[in-house]
């Protein structure tokens, strides 16, 4: 008797932290008591056959257990009314057959085997780099432009390359290249607003509320969005632009008051690559952009990519990226760093780190010939 429920005893160990971690005290018995039916119920399917005897499997537990949790959260939620009519064992097999289509996609041998592990160096790099970076800068967000305006960019920057670092090992190479889009312009807008000075800030911040007044009518009254579409209307004419172009005013006007905007420049516009690339001066990457565009837009590229040049482009350009916006982060948290030099050294030894991945990314996608093709 002893030896039978030695395993169980084991398996309720492994849990039971994790249980109270993911729900509520009053629930946890409930979940633990679903949870130890669906595993006797579990190890009774054919598919799963000496499961509780196999080591290498104890790791699927904690997936399990979340496959448990969904689906007694989801008749919680949309069986309110009627919850305690359903049956454990109902809930039971419905969360063994969740478990199933996971647990099949791990252990198929038609599942590709190049998927990048979130401990490859080429993962673990740039997510401990972003990592640390990240938890200096979250309790400086506040997700207020006007008082925290940089520190919320850079959040949302680090929050994306860590979005970024988890497709790769699902093998979602198109979609990070596509991530890597967005990323790139989070870089040259943080770069206009750091060098730009208050200035630009203070235009930028102007033209969120413009973009508020413009999409969000309704939390306005009829005085304030008099009042600010006056305003928009007057700096427009400042510029010579017609009515027709007050969507691309509101969401790139602030240009107007970056130092390196000239007027008299016939090439610049009122768009990301004319206009906020251009003055970012990072337009060498222009056509690696339209790439991920393409994609980003379901054309045939998306359908026919090459997954494998598309995971070497999306490390190569993300690692570059994310350089770019760390060293950004030192000038921006210069006091910071100067007050906290051992975060600084860490923050810097991890940066290095990235440095030396993306010299050897560079490499394997020889991006000399990727940036000269393009141009």
């Amino acid at each position: 008797m002893k030896d039978k429920q030695e395993p169980i005893l084991k398996l309720i160990s492994l849990v039971s932290d994790r249980i109270k971690d993911l729900v509520d005290k009053e629930d946890e018995q409930e979940v633990k008591r679903i949870f130890l039916v669906a595993y006797n119920l579990l190890i009774e399917r054919h598919e799963f056959s000496g499961i509780e005897n196999n080591r290498d499997s104890l790791w699927l537990m904690p997936y399990f257990l979340e496959a448990v949790i969904g689906q007694w959260h989801y008749f919680k939620l949309i069986k309110s009314d009627d919850f305690e009519s359903i049956s454990t064992e109902v809930i039971a097999e419905r969360a063994i057959d969740r478990f199933s289509l996971f647990y099949k996609s791990q252990t198929e041998t038609n599942i590709s085997n190049d998927n990048l592990s979130f401990y490859d160096a080429r993962v673990s790099t740039i997510s401990i780099a972003e990592k640390y970076l990240e938890n200096i800068n979250h309790p400086l967000s506040h997700i207020n432009p006007a008082f925290s305006l940089i520190n919320d960019i850079f959040e949302t920057i680090f929050r994306k390359v860590a979005g970024f670092a988890n497709m790769l090992p699902l093998g979602l190479y198109s979609e990070a290249f596509v991530s890597w889009r967005t990323l790139h312009e989070s870089e040259c807008i943080v770069k206009l607003l750091i060098n730009g000075g208050d200035k630009t800030r203070y235009a930028y911040i102007k033209h969120i509320t413009y973009n508020n007044a413009y999409r969000n009518q309704s939390s306005f009254t009829t005085e304030e969005l008099n009042d600010i579409f006056a305003k928009i209307k007057s700096n427009m004419k400042e510029h010579n632009l017609k009515s027709k172009d007050m969507k691309k005013f509101i969401e790139y006007g602030w240009l107007y008051e970056h130092p390196k905007y000239d007027p008299n420049d016939v090439t610049f516009k009122l768009n990301f690559r004319d206009g906020i690339e251009k003055l970012a001066e990072l337009s060498q990457y222009s056509k690696i952009y339209e790439g991920a565009s393409e994609i980003a837009h379901s054309s045939s590229a998306f359908f026919y990519v090459n997954n494998n040049f598309c995971r070497d482009l999306s490390l190569s350009m993300v690692y570059r990226s994310f350089i770019r916006i760390a060293d950004l982060y030192f000038i921006f948290m210069d006091k910071y760093f100067k007050l906290h030099p051992l975060e600084a050294s860490k923050a810097k030894q991890y940066l290095d780190d990235t440095k030396a991945m993306s010299n050897y990314l560079d490499k394997v996608i020889n991006i000399n010939e990727v940036m000269q093709a393009d141009e």
